[in-house]
Formats: C-alpha cells, sequence, structure tokens
C-alpha cells in the first residue's frame, strides 16, 4: 500500500506517522526517502536529533509535518 493513502484519507485527525530509528543517525532510502519528499521538515529534525548525540534507546521526538499530522521518531 501507499503510505500516504492512509494520512490523506478522511477520518478523526491527529495521525501519527510512526519511524523506528536505528542507532546510525542516518536517513535511509527505503521508507525516508517518500517521507522525506513529502514531509521535508520529518528529516531535518531528525537529522539535527541525531547530530546532536541526544540519540538515547527509549527516546521518542514528535515533529508536526502537517496539520493534524505527526512524525514519531522512536529510538
Amino acid at each position: 500500500g501507499n503510505l500516504f493513502q492512509a494520512t490523506d484519507s478522511a477520518g478523526p485527525l491527529p495521525r501519527i506517522i510512526a519511524h523506528v530509528v536505528n542507532d546510525a543517525g542516518r536517513w535511509g532510502k527505503g521508507f525516508t526517502a517518500p517521507l522525506a519528499l513529502r514531509y521535508p521538515v520529518a528529516q531535518t529534525t531528525y537529522l539535527r536529533w541525531a547530530g546532536s548525540g541526544r540519540l538515547e534507546l527509549g527516546k521518542t521526538i514528535i515533529v508536526p509535518v502537517a496539520p493534524g499530522i505527526h512524525v514519531a521518531h522512536l529510538y
């Protein structure tokens, strides 16, 4: 399916897109490539967070990317 069909569909807000990350602190090609194209702030915020050295198991950062839509970066 298409990730964005779910976020674009009618229904209650808010919606959260879960992005489970590893400790490499890099932005990949699979799931994250279309995510960055659609919501570039998700990528810039994650890379800033990863570059800060604050990646720590159990931490989460939630980024508003559009009205009622958030990306949760889960480490």
